[in-house]
């Protein structure tokens, strides 16, 4: 995943991998990273998993199937949802961007790209719309911890997609 930040006078850090290095401490990248999520493990993983998706500590983030690190997020005041397949998320294509602008306003901006499935509109509990990709503006300046909350999901439990290229 591609990390970098952006300021209204365009001013760039330098971009990276964001799992090559945050990786780099203590799981190969090889072409999958996967882990086994424990008990233990499984309050940290769904925590992780509600910061990146929503931004905020505080979600109602849902797993649906850790096989396929499937969760579901749903939309405040209704009865659909956003649902998100974490393992077809291919980090190579993928950039995570803090912004910030002359009012001082912050946030992170995610895009998500992959093979396959990403994101699903669920209406009624029926599939509505499904896309390889998914734009998200988190609504926090903590970017450095965006950036380690995906490092984390990856080297615990979720497998990312590799594009050959």
């Amino acid at each position: 995943m591609t990390t970098e930040t952006h300021s209204d006078r365009a001013t760039r850090a330098r971009p990276g991998l964001l799992m090559c290095a945050a990786l780099a401490g203590g799981v190969a990248m090889s072409g999958t990273a996967s882990a086994k999520v424990t008990n233990s493990g499984a309050d940290a993983m769904l925590q992780a998993v509600t910061f990146v998706l929503t931004g905020s500590d505080v979600g109602d983030v849902r797993l649906i199937d850790p096989a396929t690190c499937t969760y579901d997020v749903p939309i405040v005041g209704s009865t659909n949802t956003m649902r998100y397949h974490l393992n077809n998320v291919d980090i190579r294509r993928s950039t995570v961007v803090g912004y910030h602008n002359a009012l001082n306003d912050q946030w992170t901006q995610v895009e998500l790209r992959g093979p396959s499935v990403i994101y699903e509109f669920i209406q009624d509990g029926r599939s509505m719309s499904q896309t390889s990709q998914s734009s998200m503006r988190l609504g926090t300046a903590e970017f450095e911890r965006v950036k380690r909350a995906w490092s984390y999901i990856y080297s615990h439990g979720c497998r990312y997609s590799a594009s050959p290229f």
